[in-house]
């Protein structure tokens, strides 16, 4: 269970929108959400859209819900944010389960595409490249047509240049 408290940030009063353009000491919600996914955690979550920017502590972490974005949120909290009319849970998605997906899954891309990984950053994939992403991600790529799966890491070679681990991507 994810334990939830309302918090304020220093300088700031009830009603006021919290941003911080470097983020220091806040995290993003999708950010705490992986990390205890990554704990082994099974949570039921339903899909839910912020309707107003709104910081808290979760298990003890200042985290930050920002106005406009989707989530899939643990249906307790979403429950305690749809009170408060922070959040709007969509009824036409039924709760699941999420898990962690350690998983990775290499594809190719075909051809060079922006996207974000975390819902954070936006970053390039470049045409030709080989790019090792979590499975869902891998397969919303194969899906829009910007890149095929590699199925035999021999296609690849241990030694090819262009063969990257997400975590191992440079950005210039």
């Amino acid at each position: 269970m994810i334990t939830y408290k309302t918090i304020f940030m220093p300088g700031t009063k009830p009603g006021d929108r919290f941003s911080s353009p470097d983020g220091v000491g806040v995290q993003h919600f999708a950010a705490f959400l992986d990390a205890e996914l990554k704990k082994g955690k099974a949570i039921e979550v339903v899909k839910a859209i912020v309707q107003t920017e709104h910081t808290c502590m979760l298990n003890g972490v200042p985290v930050v819900f920002r106005e406009g974005l989707t989530y899939d949120i643990p249906k307790d909290l979403a429950e305690i944010l749809a009170a408060k009319k922070i959040v709007v849970i969509d009824p036409a998605i039924p709760p699941r389960v999420a898990k962690y997906e350690a998983q990775e899954t290499k594809i190719k891309m075909l051809s060079t595409a922006k996207s974000s990984l975390d819902g954070i950053s936006v970053r390039e994939f470049m045409a030709g490249e080989i790019y090792a992403l979590p499975k869902t991600k891998a397969e919303a790529f194969v899906n829009a047509g910007w890149a095929e799966l590699v199925k035999d890491t021999a296609e690849t070679g241990s030694s090819d240049p262009s063969k990257k681990s997400n975590k191992e991507e440079k950005h210039d």
